[in-house]
């Protein structure tokens, strides 16, 4: 009786190590790549030591290995591993077992077609694969670019029913989601809980794609005689609402930083600003928000409508929205956007703004900041990202519109502000007390309405001639008087294809310039009070403006003068070109050369009188 005993005791044991011989599990490569494969990369691969490169680690006896047999580079990070045209991706499952399923979750790139599998069957979605099929390894080629924050891999012991698939493999929705199971062992059964508890084959039966409207965890087995049932497949579906402003999305980023997360956005008539080949910049009218991935296909003036899934991370202090394309379900691109710059203190400026329109005014430029700064010497920095940028000229005013961007190396922070075209910067003016500036700017500019300018074009008797400009356009590098309200400030917008004007005694400074009386056989004479006067010492002429500077012979000629200075004679332009007469042939109100009215006149000098000139 004992010995019959033992041997059904044995019996049992051989019995039961039968039916748990099958065995298996998921394993899930990443969201660390960089431990896996046991690489310092940090980033992109270059191309010299990408080719031939072989990446490899395993987790749990499951292997993982990335080749790359072509000059292609790659890119490895903690939570994102891209793979380009001509790597090839390896898993191998235990030796006894097979991979049944395959499933990854979106790394910072947005896919591109080419992907295939030497087994099984493969599908791409949302920027994820799915693979479903029994195989002890299955290669990925790779002729595209495909990039993985994780890839899930799931195998089962030989004479086990495959693990059943869930598409989507999880995730967030909206409103509702459809979700689809199925197992690629012939003939098997599959069944599911919506609870979270682990399925029996006493539970709901699958026969059809069913829709979750909660927040709920799916969980299925695979039955079939004479085979062990499959491992228990798992994937919890979230039900989220939308980001709808762009504070909300601020909110988010700074919470999850640089893990990217995966989001809703409801746009409202939000706005390109500005777009390169890696980057868009959207506005709400007040902050902003970058988009990244090459292929995004946004430019300036796209307004976006629609909620679209994607993911959202923190870049430089501010939010970037990845796996976003002009192209994704559920967005809705129109091109009549018209952003509106938000005129804002460059010290308020934070990362909650990068990518928005912003306007900064009455900034003066620093050459040796290379930055402009505010009356508070708060800086921030032209930046070339949108448009090649003019040279601006060291201690000038202007005002600047442009794409704000926020950028942070070291834990600094640096402001600066992206330019879109010559019309987003300014050059501005205020005119001096006697109606009468000088000017000139290093590109070519606008004249301002209510402004009119007037370069030096020769000397007479009567004075330094002034020749109005009539195109409408100062040259670059061109120095001029321009008449305007006094102490109005004008502001000289950047134009392009503005005329030469003739020979003209006015040299402009580009620079901050200390002058000298006379230099050579020239002598040199600033503007004051609405005169070109002479000066002892040094004198220092601003950056963008200009000084008059004569030849011996021109100053020999300068006979209407009046105590030094020299007269600005508009004559036909302003209507008067010859004197008529002396006081006593005319009666009327009377005006100096500039046109202002003089109350009493002094004797000898020349002024005008109903639009003629006199010498009184």
């Amino acid at each position: 009786m004992k010995k019959t005993l033992q041997k059904l005791w044995l019996l049992a044991i051989i019995l039961t190590a039968g039916v748990t011989s099958a065995w298996g599990a998921d394993v899930t490569f990443g969201s660390d790549w960089n431990t896996l494969f046991g690489t310092s990369y940090s980033g992109s691969i270059s191309s010299v030591k990408a080719n031939s490169l072989t990446l490899s680690g395993s987790v749990d006896d499951v292997s993982f290995t990335a080749t790359n047999g072509k000059s292609t580079n790659g890119y490895v990070k903690t939570s994102d591993f891209r793979a380009y045209n001509g790597y090839t991706i390896t898993i191998t499952a235990p030796t006894g077992s097979n991979i049944t399923a395959l499933s990854s979750t979106k790394g910072g790139k947005t896919f591109t077609s080419g992907i295939s599998a030497n087994v099984g069957t493969l599908s791409i979605s949302n920027n994820a694969i799915s693979w479903s099929g029994s195989s002890n390894s299955v290669v990925l080629s790779i002729s595209g670019t495909v990039s993985f924050a994780t890839i899930t891999a799931t195998y089962a012991s030989e004479g086990q029913v495959t693990t059943p698939s869930i598409t989507p493999n999880g995730g967030q929705f909206l409103d509702s989601q459809e979700v689809t199971l199925a197992c690629t062992t012939d003939g098997a059964a599959i069944y599911y809980t919506l609870d979270g508890t682990d399925p029996t084959n006493a539970s709901t039966e699958y026969t059809d794609a069913f829709t979750v409207t909660e927040t709920t965890t799916v969980k299925a087995i695979a039955v079939k005689d004479g085979l062990t049932e499959s491992n228990v497949a798992s994937a919890t579906f979230t039900k989220v609402e939308p980001y709808t402003t762009m504070a909300a999305l601020f909110a988010k980023a700074t919470e999850v930083g640089t893990t990217a997360t995966d989001c809703f956005v409801t746009f409202t008539d939000w706005v390109v600003t500005g777009a390169n080949s890696s980057n868009a910049f959207i506005t709400d009218g007040t902050k902003g928000l970058v988009v990244y991935g090459s292929g995004h296909g946004f430019v300036a003036g796209d307004k976006l409508n629609g909620t679209v899934a994607c993911k959202v991370q923190l870049y430089n202090g501010g939010t970037e929205l990845i796996s976003l394309t002009s192209s994704s379900a559920g967005l809705t691109v129109t091109k009549d956007g018209v952003a509106t710059p938000n005129e804002v203190s460059i010290a308020d400026l934070d990362g909650s703004y990068y990518g928005a329109l912003i306007k900064v005014s009455n900034v003066t430029y620093s050459s040796s900041d290379g930055a402009f700064l505010d009356a508070e010497s708060n800086s921030i920095t032209p930046y070339k990202t949108l448009m090649t940028l003019p040279t601006f000229t060291d201690g000038k005013k202007y005002n600047v519109t442009g794409v704000y961007i926020n950028y942070v190396k070291s834990s600094v922070t640096t402001k600066e502000i992206a330019p879109r075209t010559e019309g987003d910067i300014v050059e501005t003016v205020t005119i001096a007390a006697s109606g009468y500036s000088t000017f000139s700017a290093v590109c070519d500019v606008t004249i301002p309405e209510g402004v009119e300018a007037y370069y030096a074009s020769g000397v007479s008797k009567k004075g330094l001639h002034m020749k109005p400009i009539l195109t409408g356009k100062i040259p670059a590098n061109t120095g001029v008087v321009i008449k305007g309200e006094t102490g109005q400030t004008y502001t000289f917008e950047t134009t392009t294809d503005a005329e030469a004007v003739g020979d003209n005694y006015l040299v402009a400074t580009t620079t901050n310039t200390s002058l000298a009386p006379t230099v050579g056989t020239m002598t040199n004479y600033v503007l004051v009070d609405g005169h070109f006067c002479p000066f002892t010492g040094t004198a220092t002429v601003a950056a963008g403006k200009a000084y008059l500077s004569l030849a011996e012979e021109d100053n020999a000629i300068l006979i209407g003068t009046l105590e030094g200075k020299i007269i600005l004679d508009f004559g036909d332009e302003t209507g008067v070109a010859e004197v008529a007469g002396s006081k006593e042939q005319v009666a009327g109100n009377f005006f100096d050369l500039m046109g202002r009215k003089v109350e009493t006149p002094v004797k000898g000098n020349i002024y005008i009188v109903n639009g003629k000139k006199y010498i009184y």
